[in-house]
């Protein structure tokens, strides 16, 4: 599988004998090309600096990885977009621009269905958001339930059904996703929607519990969010949060455990404490959960119980040794 775009350096002064193409990994001299005779890429295929197999050149429609450098009008993208036409490589590009870095894709849903490390973190941060409300709730035994950034309501259906909720309502961008959503229990449904904007299926101050998991990591505003958490919540309602640990983030990323390219910002306690205050919100917890050492068996394939993970996070947590290995935060607020 051959790339379709390629740079083009000179290695010494003189342009041309010493000049060929390579991978577009380049920071500079970087050219976009498209499969065709014009342009930059056409000129250098009539000096024959191309170096791709003929019957490549006009093959498009296959997802290869693309130069990110933006030149000659167009940005490539980095999967997916067609490069047998400049047309459809723009309008690829203006369509990755209007979709906000980090929404997910049907594959996500796929994924958390059949990877037992993802199946595992929804399931635990289901369980880690029940036992906020228990602890700081209105006492309401069949909540309303709000998740924003719901994805394919995995979550939201593991919380609803542990709480008993009375109704769940599931906020996510993309409808790929809704639709790549299995079955539900009664009472729950999913709808498209902006998290940072007020959306007509949520009614101000009904909601006993809004849960936001692993997703304020990814907002350029995350104060936009949670004001509409609190304007969604009944008083004495709770508002959870969840995000990755700083160190354990970039240290996962760099072996691959997660993609954390798309992560805004690092959210640490006392951003989210200034955040809830912002929003008339009353930060009531905070805590690190899921032990590095047990949160890893799943990548093994070796099956961790929720119950059993928070069990072991809740013994080590009152030890501060251990603050360090535990590879995610809870944020609690309550609505005043």
């Amino acid at each position: 599988m051959w790339p379709t775009a390629w740079c083009t350096r000179s290695r010494g002064s003189a342009a041309g004998s010493t000049r060929m193409w390579r991978r577009c990994r380049s920071r500079r001299g970087c050219v976009c090309g498209v499969a065709s005779t014009s342009g930059a890429l056409g000129t250098a295929r009539a000096a024959g600096l191309t170096r791709w197999p003929a019957r490549d050149r006009t093959q498009s429609g296959r997802s290869r990885r693309r130069c990110t450098r933006e030149r000659h009008g167009v940005r490539c993208r980095q999967r997916g977009s067609d490069r047998s036409s400049r047309g459809k490589l723009t309008m690829n590009a203006t369509t990755e621009q209007s979709t906000p870095a980090g929404v997910m894709d049907a594959s996500y849903a796929e994924g958390r269905r059949a990877k037992p490390h993802l199946a595992f973190r929804y399931k635990s941060r289901a369980l880690n958001a029940c036992n906020a409300y228990r602890r700081f709730g209105p006492g309401e035994a069949s909540p309303r339930v709000l998740d924003l950034g719901a994805a394919e309501g995995a979550t939201m259906a593991e919380v609803h059904r542990m709480l008993g909720a009375s109704e769940s309502i599931g906020i996510e961008y993309t409808q790929e996703l809704i639709d790549a959503s299995g079955p539900m229990p009664e009472g729950c449904r999913l709808v498209r929607g902006d998290v940072t904007a007020e959306h007509e299926a949520v009614e101000p101050g009904s909601f006993h519990l809004v849960t936001a998991l692993a997703i304020i990591e990814h907002l350029k505003d995350p104060g936009l969010m949670m004001a509409q958490a609190a304007k969604a919540l009944v008083p004495g309602g709770v508002f959870v949060a969840s995000c990755p640990a700083g160190t354990w983030d970039a240290v996962s990323g760099k072996l691959g455990l997660h993609k954390d390219e798309h992560h805004e910002d690092a959210i640490d306690r006392s951003k989210f404490e200034a955040l809830a205050e912002g929003a008339g919100l009353e930060s009531v917890r905070y805590c690190r959960f899921m032990f590095a050492p047990v949160g890893f068996l799943p990548y093994l394939r070796l099956p961790v119980p929720a119950g059993l993970a928070d069990g072991v996070d809740r013994a080590l947590r009152p030890l501060k040794v251990f603050d360090p290995f535990f590879v995610n935060q809870l944020f609690v607020a309550r609505k005043r």
